[in-house]
């Protein structure tokens, strides 16, 4: 089975990020401006980044959100703080279609 061509793809096979950094397959660097889906704003393999991931998925990789996930009320505690806005209501989702499905069914 093939993958499904949706549109046309560059040349480069990335393994490897570090940074602001990424390595093709024949050990090229090239500086990731990349601004599109699924972007990593700290960068490739920032060690913060990387320690929590770890940390989380040795606990619970994922779970869905029908079970009470109080990681999720930690975040939205610290995300009113940050933001200023302490009584507005958060909807976690992963991704933009999910967001407009829930923004319809709220409407």
């Amino acid at each position: 089975m093939k993958l499904f061509d949706v549109y046309p793809r560059f040349d480069i096979a990335l393994t490897k990020g570090n940074g602001v950094w990424v390595t093709d397959q024949s050990g090229k660097k090239y500086l990731d401006l990349y601004g599109g889906h699924g972007v990593i704003s700290l960068g490739h393999a920032h060690p913060i980044y990387v320690q929590a991931i770890q940390n989380q998925v040795a606990q619970l990789g994922f779970y869905s959100n029908s079970i009470q996930m109080p990681i999720q009320n930690q975040l939205a505690e610290k995300l009113a703080s940050l933001s200023g806005y302490p009584n507005h209501t958060l909807f976690l989702c992963n991704s933009g279609a999910e967001a407009n499905e829930n923004a319809l069914k709220l409407a």
